[in-house]
């Protein structure tokens, strides 16, 4: 590791920040930690022995700790520990918490898990499992080092989402602390008949959703079109999507390329594909598909673990088939962030996810070579950020950003011999290793404690509810299933 010995603080002037040496007010001060910032240009990658400097919500100052000098109200002490930019999940659905248990001793490819579960589950859902669930994911993302994230409200009951459903999941993002982009859809076809409005009532839903919304709990929440996808959105909601988008100056979050080819033509038909669009999953890929995402400037949220479970729910002919050819995008200048898509996702452990793009990408292309260590932390942090259209707040640590920062315990045997930084944290970490998390320059958990919510209270209710959520949908039979040893290799 190179030790880099200058501070790097930020003035505004004419809305840029400039370097400069001088001392400061503070309300927090972490110091004598080793520091990855993530950042490009001016400020190091490393820095050890180092210090971060936060006003409010934002980060003034990071540099070597013997050069920054401050008069703070909070002192951190990061001995022995890393500070990063806070992990940023690109795909996620937050109601799903109470169905990561099960999820894997459903035997059904996706679209049967969808009729067959999901749906039922939520269909069942009450306020109250709203909530829950949703808060449920809230503390797993803050106690993973996840300071941001997606939470893609779609494919649910529009009437229960009006009464309560959107309401209980932004309660939850703003009670916990997270950060949050919120796409939320609607279908128009292909999904049971409960589900289904016309465009007039998506748009109605769109823009009551963002007023109430968009740039809530602090700016930490904002409300974007979430179409579920081109097999359930009509082309009037792809317009109200698309012109919604361009009228708020936000993004179009959607699933895209998940089952088979055909995505991108249709996304080029309906007028959608652009800067804006950020497409979930990205699996079912053409060379030309690829040429096409990256000349549009369209982002990729790829979710590498579900992904991998479910790929043969397509045909798959080949060596590798049913991988996202991600290599292929990030050669081409795709900006491709990393997801873990709510309980298809197992965990809100990004670290896994950025190993699991690894390991996937080199055993589709054949090369140990692919996607060092630092490109992984990259697309889990500043590459998230940028399929957030969040790049000029959050993703790295640098003067003038929002103070979204996680600290990592090194002082663990697995992280011995400490000997190159970004490998340790992307091949060794786990969410376990996460000690203090911050978000917008609020301390929301120190010592794994959360300052936000009564976790113990949230885990005793969220078990009670989800067993009787199971039973109402009469898929309490999933419980018991697969746990008997010595079963074959093959069935339950």
């Amino acid at each position: 590791m190179n030790a880099i010995g200058c501070e790097y603080s930020a003035v505004r002037r004419n809305n840029h920040y400039n370097v400069l040496l001088t001392q400061h007010m503070a309300n927090i001060r972490i110091e004598n930690v080793v520091i990855l910032t993530m950042a490009r240009g001016d400020t190091p990658n490393i820095i050890e022995d180092g210090a971060i400097l936060i006003d409010d919500n934002q980060i003034v100052a990071v540099g070597k700790d013997e050069k920054i000098s401050s008069d703070a109200d909070n002192i951190i002490d990061g001995d022995g520990q890393l500070a990063l930019p806070g992990l940023c999940n690109a795909h996620n659905h937050f109601e799903q918490s109470f169905m990561k248990a099960i999820v894997r001793v459903f035997e059904g490819t996706t679209s049967e898990w969808i009729q067959q579960f999901k749906i039922p589950l939520t269909d069942a859902m009450n306020r109250e499992d709203y909530y829950l669930s949703s808060m449920l994911t809230c503390i797993d993302l803050l106690k993973s080092g996840v300071t941001c994230s997606v939470n893609h409200i779609c494919q649910q009951d529009p009437e229960k989402l009006r009464d309560f459903g959107v309401a209980e999941s932004m309660r939850a993002i703003e009670e916990s602390g997270v950060r949050s982009v919120v796409p939320v859809g609607l279908a128009g076809k292909n999904e049971p008949a409960h589900y289904i409005v016309d465009a007039d009532e998506y748009k109605s839903f769109l823009k009551d959703t963002m007023d109430r919304w968009h740039k809530g709990a602090g700016g930490r929440i904002r409300v974007w079109p979430g179409p579920t996808g081109f097999y359930s959105s009509t082309g009037p909601m792809w317009d109200v999507a698309t012109t919604v988008a361009e009228e708020q100056d936000v993004g179009i979050h959607t699933h895209f390329a998940t089952f088979a080819e055909g995505d991108v033509e249709r996304a080029k038909d309906h007028g959608v594909l652009g800067p804006r669009f950020v497409g979930a999953h990205c699996v079912w890929l053409s060379e030309s598909d690829v040429e096409d995402l990256a000349s549009y400037d369209a982002k990729i949220a790829h979710n590498p673990t579900y992904k991998l479970g479910y790929s043969v729910d397509s045909e798959v002919e080949k060596f590798g088939d049913g991988i996202s050819p991600v290599a292929d995008m990030a050669d081409h200048g795709c900006t491709v962030g990393l997801g873990q898509d709510g309980c298809m996702g197992d965990t809100q452990d990004l670290f896994k996810e950025m190993r699991m793009l690894a390991f996937t990408q080199q055993y589709r292309y054949r090369d140990k070579g692919l996607f060092p260590p630092s490109k992984l932390l990259e697309m889990a942090t500043i590459d998230c950020a940028k399929t957030m259209r969040w790049e000029d707040e959050i993703g790295s640590i640098e003067p003038g950003k929002k103070a979204d920062i996680a600290l990592l315990d090194l002082s663990e045997s697995k992280f011995t011999p400490l000997q190159n930084i970004p490998a340790n944290v992307v091949y060794q970490a786990s969410p376990e290793n996460v000690t203090t998390v911050l978000v917008d320059g609020e301390v929301v958990m120190k010592d794994r404690t959360l300052n936000t919510v009564d976790e113990d209270m949230i885990l005793e209710q969220a078990q009670k509810a989800a067993t009787d959520l199971f039973d109402r949908a009469d898929l309490g039979n999933l419980s018991n299933k697969g746990t008997d040893p010595w079963v074959s290799s093959h069935t339950f």
